[in-house]
């Protein structure tokens, strides 16, 4: 292999990060599943064209786009798992409860039953409060914000090797509480336990609003087990915490606030936020040694292609 060829492959090389892999294989995963099940979820020619352009897109980006290539385009290459997260999400309103049909809502209320002799959305109701709602509301709105604000810090202040372990560890949280939430499809306490919930849940000023806004957005209601809410907010705490200490001071709060709401308000299980938080604890040390190891296996990715070509090419010769 030439000089200029070798080269070539180093620099493809060090372009793929981790999380273009974690992005790749996800799509990857909905498009076999869309084929595998054609019969069972919507739209499943809709969904092979969607995930198909989303991987052409994925690869063209990461072949193409360069940090030369122009901050608009660089920036696109580096932020577009944010973008796949939020088009795999939506899709998955086609996907969830159609391939396994089934709910695991009993089980759930079983395990609070037994962790807590009562429901606890039941129980929380006593101190049901139109000022708390509105403000535990907005806490739990916020999660759809407080990953891109980190995110936009790291960014924009250069710290390229922070984003990466931020883009690893936010796919990862949305991902893998996308797939929980394939395979352990859960409405969650405020449309199972309905008939014990005799006091209402009312804000004040903004919470029915923000409550309506968030089900008429959410493409599917099966998205209880894990707590993608608590995963990914734990884990943008503890990323803040470590790269964005003033940041973190500021999220703090409305990270607290939100993990509550999250069972005040009635979207979840409290088995749920167990899960949430042990998959966050799951994927932080996955990610961890994860980035450690990928320079190193970056690096010998390119040497073995070099080597490869070169004795092809010695043999052609």
């Amino acid at each position: 292999m030439s000089l200029k060829g070798k080269n070539t492959l180093e620099q493809i090389s060090r372009q793929i990060y981790v999380s273009d892999i974690i992005n790749i294989v996800f799509v990857a995963f909905l498009l076999v599943v869309a084929v595998v099940f054609s019969d069972r979820v919507q739209n499943p020619k809709l969904l092979i064209m969607l995930y198909s352009a989303m991987l052409a897109a994925a690869f063209s980006l990461i072949l193409f786009v360069r940090p030369e290539s122009g901050s608009v385009l660089y920036f696109l290459r580096r932020w577009y798992p944010m973008a796949f997260v939020i088009l795999a999400f939506f899709s998955l309103g086609w996907v969830v409860h159609y391939v396994l049909p089934y709910d695991i809502d009993s089980q759930l209320i079983e395990i609070d039953l037994l962790l807590f002799r009562v429901h606890p959305t039941v129980f929380l109701s006593q101190f049901m409060n139109p000022y708390a709602v509105d403000l535990l509301e907005i806490c739990y709105a916020s999660f759809y914000f407080l990953p891109v604000i980190l995110g936009f810090a790291l960014y924009r202040k250069r710290k390229m090797r922070e984003f990466e372990m931020f883009a690893i560890i936010a796919c990862l949280g949305f991902y893998l509480s996308d797939i929980g939430n394939l395979l352990f499809p859960a409405r969650g306490p405020s449309q199972t336990l309905t008939a014990y919930h005799v006091i209402p849940l009312e804000g004040k000023w903004v919470g029915g609003f923000i409550r309506t806004l968030i089900y008429t957005l959410e493409p599917y209601r099966y998205d209880c087990f894990p707590s993608g809410h608590v995963a990914v907010t734990l884990l943008t705490v503890v990323l803040a915490y470590r790269f964005e200490r003033r940041l973190f001071w500021w999220m703090l709060p409305i990270s607290i606030g939100l993990v509550f709401s999250t069972v005040y308000l009635r979207y979840h299980y409290v088995i749920d936020i167990f899960a949430g938080a042990a998959l966050s604890g799951v994927i932080l040390t996955g990610a961890e040694a994860v980035q450690r190891v990928w320079p190193r296996v970056r690096q010998f990715k390119a040497r073995s292609l070099f080597f490869q070509t070169s004795y092809a090419d010695k043999d052609i010769s």
